[in-house]
Parts: structure tokens; sequence; C-alpha cells
């Protein structure tokens, strides 16, 4: 918000004449008329009429000029008071800090308020999350029984560096879960980064459609935050498909390339964007429950065995 101070007037003192005379001057050589003195002395006829004609003019240059000056000193007068009233409404659109500070005061959430959903509200959100598992046994994004009694989703982009810590590090801790059929894990791809993080959900999904995701997956993640690798052109993720056995580099390369696999990273994105309403990973659902970032394992085994108790009543 500009703030304008005012215009202020040119220097000088615009009440005053040039030299600081006024209009009079001085009289006409001091003589009283028909070329007597003031003593009554006669002298030589005056010439007055000359000395008129430049007393007329030198009184219209000395009206001119003040002329000029009192319209400068106006109109810097006006611009003043217009600068100083756009300070003003300025002002008057802005935050006033005060009327901030109350309105922020009144918006803050009291504590022993009501619940900001109804019970309705409350269970509309929570068959919202039950519905977000697939349970697709043809989903090559998914690990685990279709039937667990427990379902992890993970919300994830292939660049995050608490995404690979999960990948690598936590979800081993939970695969004898995945094995004995407690658990159920589902991918979910959420490249906030985009750009190079769609072209890794996409050579992911490519290998996917070989059988081969999360053996994709983990080679991701070992290939930038153990490796220390950074470079996602088409020949290093070529590459990274051989390492996992890939069986038809040909197809990986065209399923890369194409459209479709790319249009259902986007239509994930936009759908996780929608359900959580923020831009951070990791997140998950485990059944009921959120879990926000790459939490110790024992905090996943412990809401697991949270979520299994309820199912198993």
């Amino acid at each position: 918000m500009s703030d304008y101070q005012g215009v202020t007037p040119p220097p000088g003192d615009a009440g005053r004449g040039p030299g600081g005379q006024g209009l009079g001057g001085q009289g006409l050589g001091g003589q009283g008329p028909g070329g007597h003195d003031a003593a009554g002395h006669t002298g030589p006829p005056p010439k007055a009429p000359a000395q008129r004609t430049l007393i007329v003019i030198l009184t219209m240059a000395i009206v001119l000029l003040l002329g000029i000056i009192i319209g400068i000193v106006i109109s810097n007068r006006d611009s003043a008071q217009g600068d100083q009233g756009s300070t003003t409404g300025t002002a008057g659109s802005a935050t006033d800090p005060a009327a901030t500070a109350e309105g922020s005061a009144a918006a803050t959430p009291d504590p022993t308020a009501s619940p900001t959903l109804t019970e309705e509200q409350q269970q509309e959100v929570l068959d919202l999350i039950r519905a977000q598992p697939r349970r697709d046994p043809d989903d090559p994004l998914a690990m685990g029984e279709v039937d667990a009694p427990v379902v992890l989703i993970e919300y994830a982009d292939f660049r995050c560096h608490y995404c690979g810590q999960f990948s690598l590090e936590t979800r081993p801790g939970l695969m004898s879960l995945v094995d004995d059929g407690t658990l159920r894990i589902e991918w979910r791809d959420f490249p906030v980064f985009q750009e190079e993080s769609v072209d890794l959900a996409v050579a992911a999904r490519a290998a996917g459609e070989q059988g081969l995701f999360w053996e994709y997956n983990d080679a991701v993640f070992t290939y930038q935050f153990v490796d220390g690798k950074k470079d996602f052109s088409a020949e290093p993720l070529a590459g990274l498909a051989q390492q996992v056995g890939v069986p038809d580099p040909e197809q990986f390369a065209a399923d890369v390339a194409g459209e479709e696999l790319r249009a259902a990273v986007q239509a994930e994105y936009q759908a996780t964007m929608a359900l959580l309403g923020q831009a951070s990973t990791p997140q998950f659902l485990i059944n009921d429950q959120y879990v926000g970032g790459a939490k110790p394992l024992a905090d996943f085994e412990a809401v697991i065995a949270q979520e299994l108790a309820k199912v198993q009543g």
C-alpha cells in the first residue's frame, strides 16, 4: 500500500510579489501636478506619459507573476489533498490490524465448542475413508490378500525422501503381516512435485503392467536415496526396468511413452488432493485411521493392531 504524505509546495513565499514590493511602488518623482514640486517651485515639464506607460507595464508584469505564483500554490494544494485522499482511501480498503486481530480471535476454535461436523457428516467422512480401499484382486499397485482385515493405503511421491524411507525401511517390517493375511497394502500415486515425479510414477506403473510394480518401486527409491542418482530420463528408467527383470522392455518403453498411464497418474493425483486436501507426502489411511508422515515401524504396528481388534470385535 502506497503511503503518500502529500506534495510539498515549492520553496518561496507565495504571499509576496517579486522583490517584496507591493503593487504601488514609488510615486512619479515625488512631484505634484502641473510640474511643480512639493515646495511650489516651478521646473521643467515632467515626462508624464512615458513614466505612466512604464508603470502600467511594470504593474501588469507584477500582476501576471502573482497570478502565476497563486496558480502554482493552488494547484499544489489540490494535488496534496488528492494524494492524501488516496492514502485515506487505500487505508480504508486495506486490512485494519486491530480488526484483523479481532476477527482472528473470533475465528479461533473454542476447545469447548460443539463438534464442527454433525454425526451424519462424520459418518459420511468415515464412509468415504472406508470406501478408499480398492480391494481389486487385479490391482498391480497392491500387495496382500484382497480380503485382509486391515488395509493400509499409502499416498506417496517417488521423489519424496520420506516415502523412500517408508518403502525401504518400514514396509519390510510389515511384510510378515502381509504374508499371514492380516494386512493389505495399496499404493496411490500422489506426485506432489509433478514433472519427474509423474515420469517415475508412469514408469513404475509400466513395470506394474508386467507384474513388477513393487520391485520397480524399491529400485526407484534405492536409485535415488541409496545410490544418490538423480537422472530420471528415459534411459536410466529403462535400466531400472532391466534391473528388476521386466520381461518385455519394448512394451515397457511403449507404456512409458503412451498417454494412458500418464493420464491415470494425474487422475489419481487429483482424486487424492480432493480427498486429503494437502500436498504433502507420505500420508496413510489404515482402515479408519489417518497417519501422516513416515512414522516409526512401531507406530504403524500399533495402529494396525488397533484396527485388527476393531474388526475382530
